[in-house]
């Protein structure tokens, strides 16, 4: 999947609205105005680099395309038990993350703040807390359809006006896109996630959804259709936060890094095209030189091996954390991948 790849970009008119609606406020100031200005310069620029398949292609293709037989984790990867009960899950790492989310104090107004999400990362569940602040929420996945999945959640909310209709938005959502097959494995896994997430769920009262339905409205989050593991994607990416002052207060890669390995390599080439680049740095030119806020909130987990686990840490522990969690999974036999850096 590449991020330039020419496909016609799906309907998405939320973010678009929400500076629209900010920008028409005579309360704003003129450095509110010129901050929303380029808030709406960089969200345009990311979706015309990075544009999201029609959901209509996705789906007409899903027979026939390869890529669509991976599996979809429809749901945030955080929860290392997402296949067992939640009583079997001692971590509270998803609390812990929230606390932080709700006590950070946003960077400086002349950088556009961005929250950078892979995958789903409970985001219908954390938005208002991300809105305080963040100006713009990338969410990064190189698989469409689940990327799809989000931003019809999105759409969805806005419309949703009771918790009550919790199994029709489900419904409406999973008839859109999901494919045939994975309607139940979707709907299960929405509700185990939502066990999680407890006071957090849109629908758990009728007070959470008007407020998660209010951040829907009012912040930006832009899918992001790319391939983590592409020195040329994430190339792009990164030139683009630079180019317009963007400081990363939020992320969460939840276990994107244990997709790192050439275990994966031959699997993930013949079924989806996507192929690691051959480089022992991979990891530290990827991610070590994103713009993050030196104090911004860092999530990262692991669910395909015990232990698994959840963690939040601050930046500055952050790349040195990931580095070693990188070597440490380098050596370890279940994965048949030895010395992948070398000596260790």
């Amino acid at each position: 999947m590449h991020a330039a790849s020419g496909l016609r970009t799906g309907v998405y008119t939320t973010s678009s609205l929400n500076v629209s609606d900010a920008l028409s406020g005579t309360e704003l100031t003129k450095e509110k105005m010129e901050k929303a200005k380029s808030v709406k310069v960089f969200c345009d620029d990311i979706r015309r680099t990075f544009p999201l398949p029609d959901t209509k292609i996705v789906d007409n293709n899903y027979r026939e395309n390869t890529f669509c037989r991976l599996p979809h984790y429809w749901h945030c990867n955080d929860f290392p038990c997402r296949f067992e009960s939640p009583s079997n899950y001692s971590g509270k790492s998803f609390y812990t993350f929230m606390d932080a989310v709700r006590s950070y104090t946003p960077a400086p107004e002349r950088y556009i703040r961005v929250a950078l999400l892979v995958g789903e990362s409970c985001l219908t569940s954390i938005l208002p807390e991300l809105e305080r602040s963040s100006d713009a929420v990338l969410m990064l996945d190189n698989d469409p359809c689940l990327l799809n999945v989000v931003v019809k959640s999105l759409e969805e909310l806005q419309s949703t006006h009771s918790s009550l209709s919790e199994d029709l938005y489900l419904e409406r959502i999973s008839h859109s896109i999901v494919p045939i097959d994975s309607k139940q494995e979707f709907k299960d896994g929405y509700f185990h996630a939502k066990q999680h997430t407890k006071e957090f769920n849109p629908f758990f009262s009728e007070g959470r959804l008007s407020q998660v339905r209010s951040s829907a409205r009012r912040i930006s989050v832009i899918p992001v259709c790319v391939n983590a593991f592409s020195m040329d994607q994430m190339g792009t990416l990164k030139s683009l936060l630079s180019l317009h002052s963007v400081r990363i207060n939020v992320i969460n890669l939840t276990n994107l890094l244990e997709y790192h390995f050439p275990f994966f390599d031959d699997r993930i080439n013949e079924l989806a095209g996507v192929t690691l680049d051959e480089k022992k740095d991979l990891f530290e030119f990827h991610f070590n030189d994103l713009p993050l806020a030196q104090d911004a909130i860092c999530g990262y987990s692991r669910v395909l091996q015990e232990p698994r686990f959840s963690k939040v840490t601050s930046s500055n522990d952050f790349w040195r954390d990931q580095i070693g969690y990188l070597k440490r999974l380098s050596c370890d036999d279940d994965w048949g991948v030895h010395n992948f850096f070398g000596s260790v």
